[in-house]
């Protein structure tokens, strides 16, 4: 009878720590969005690129993945400047495929690590500006030419012309997503892995450790 109810209690405590894991995928991926629509009127100025890496940093690949498709399908159609699947469709398809990468490579950068905090120091802050700087700088170049291949009927000289009109803002996206990485990323990433358990991908080692009933606070919800 012990065992019965042993087990009862704790397929109970999978079920209520799973669905405090979906919750937290939904407020988060809710938070990306309004991220994202709070800086939308201000040019090259955006956390959403820095937030689903630390999705996918935090919750692993797989979650992440989904949070970032998520994101960047509803942004994109539902913009207040417009839909970028009516205006532009192959930047529509570029900015989901950039964002998903964003998410995977937190995600493997998550595994590498173990799901460890970020130590703050000069030290973290400088390596995760740089890796802000070239993803940024990655995007601004693929979206450029995403947007304005079509229009140039696939003259890449033509398309360099327009990046280069517009390098004021491209300078303005590579000097403030450094420094998002730099300095908020590491908190945000920290914040969750600290409240909210190290990777969704390690669910069914939580859930061994919930048979045993111990339920740590790197795990629990």
């Amino acid at each position: 009878m012990n065992l019965i109810r042993d087990d009862k209690t704790t397929q109970k405590k999978r079920q209520v720590n799973l669905s405090r894991r979906i919750a937290l995928v939904g407020v988060y991926a809710a938070l990306v969005l309004v991220a994202a629509y709070v800086l939308v009127y201000i040019p090259n100025v955006e956390l959403v690129t820095c937030l689903l890496f630390v999705g996918g940093y935090c919750f692993g690949i797989i979650t992440g993945s989904f949070i970032a498709v998520v994101v960047s399908v509803i942004f994109s159609n539902f913009n207040p400047l417009g839909s970028t699947l009516a205006a532009f469709p192959l930047l529509f398809v570029f900015q989901i495929i950039f964002y998903l990468c964003i998410a995977i490579l937190g995600g493997v950068i998550g595994q590498m690590r173990h799901r460890q905090q970020f130590t703050i120091s000069p030290k973290t802050a400088v390596t995760l500006g740089l890796l802000g700087f070239c993803i940024t700088l990655a995007f601004d170049i693929g979206s450029t030419f995403a947007m304005y291949l079509p229009i140039t009927d696939g003259n890449w000289i033509a398309v360099w012309s327009y990046w280069v009109a517009g390098i004021v803002f491209t300078i303005l996206h590579l000097a403030f997503n450094p420094l998002v990485f730099a300095f908020l990323l590491p908190v945000v990433a920290n914040a969750i892995i600290q409240n909210y358990g190290i990777s969704f991908d390690h669910y069914k080692t939580s859930s061994r450790i919930l048979e045993k009933g111990d339920i740590p606070n790197s795990i629990a919800l």
